[in-house]
């Protein structure tokens, strides 16, 4: 049975991860802001297999694929019933009367049998009893038939036709729902994996820009030493400069993957 996630933990989706060496590492998808007044986001954990679970799961192209193949089975199933056995009974009673206002009542039974074959051939079968309540007249009669066409409706390809294209759509339909869970689950895989080298990227450009500021802060107070002259200090802060640009370009990046990760997974329309 498939479990939809609820919005309100959903703001905050913690993509967990095997890295290297068997450290397991986190890449935490951010949701926007919401409101003081609710309760504050707890954040869930989804494993790569997880995630393309979940994406299997609500993908609408899915969805309706599925149904498509119910649709496509379910006309096979119809194409087939057309060559099964069909079985029918009644019964029935009826009152007429005489000149002398005497009531005869007659009780009437119907039964019969009805199928039809690949090669176009159709047999019936029917019988039939009637009898009044006075047990004077009483009638009974049964028929056989046998019908083959000649011409029109007749041989195995033409009473075949229905149930092939039915199979043939069928099989397309099985097909189309694999390929489109086949690309579903690559997609995701390539989105997850893209987001933790998002993050990872990021975090090694938070130390770089941690480095270039110890870097400035050094080449400053050996500029006041007077070991260093004042271009140094002006490249050091420029280096520093540079590397907050770097962060906010990976940062930025790292937003745009959880974003994409976010609608893969029907996670912004829950948000929103």
């Amino acid at each position: 049975a498939s479990t939809r996630v609820p919005w309100m933990v959903i703001a905050c989706l913690c993509l967990c991860v095997q890295g290297a060496g068997g450290e397991r590492k986190r890449a935490y998808v951010f949701g926007p802001a919401v409101p003081d007044s609710l309760p504050e986001p707890v954040p869930i954990e989804l494993s790569i297999e997880q995630a393309v679970l979940l994406a299997l799961d609500v993908n609408y192209d899915i969805s309706i694929q599925r149904l498509s193949t119910r649709i496509s089975r379910a006309d096979l199933l119809r194409e087939r019933a057309a060559f099964e056995p069909a079985l029918s009974a009644s019964a029935g009673r009826g009152s007429t009367s005489d000149t002398n206002f005497n009531e005869f009542t007659t009780d009437t039974y119907n039964a019969g049998l009805r199928t039809r074959w690949i090669t176009g051939t159709e047999l019936s079968f029917s019988a039939e009893y009637s009898e009044t309540n006075d047990a004077t007249i009483g009638n009974a009669e049964a028929v056989a038939e046998l019908r083959q066409p000649l011409l029109k409706d007749g041989g195995l390809a033409v009473n075949r036709a229905g149930i092939v294209i039915a199979r043939r759509n069928r099989d397309i339909s099985i097909q189309d729902l694999k390929r489109q869970m086949i690309d579903t689950a690559s997609s995701v895989q390539d989105q997850y994996w893209g987001l933790v080298a998002a993050r990872e990227r990021a975090t090694v450009q938070e130390d770089s820009l941690k480095f270039a500021r110890d870097l400035a802060n050094l080449t400053m107070q050996r500029a006041d030493a007077g070991i260093m002259g004042e271009s140094d200090t002006v490249e050091a802060q420029a280096a520093v400069y540079a590397r907050e640009a770097d962060v906010a370009r990976a940062a930025e990046s790292a937003r745009a993957l959880e974003d994409t990760l976010k609608e893969a997974l029907v996670l912004l329309e829950e948000l929103r």
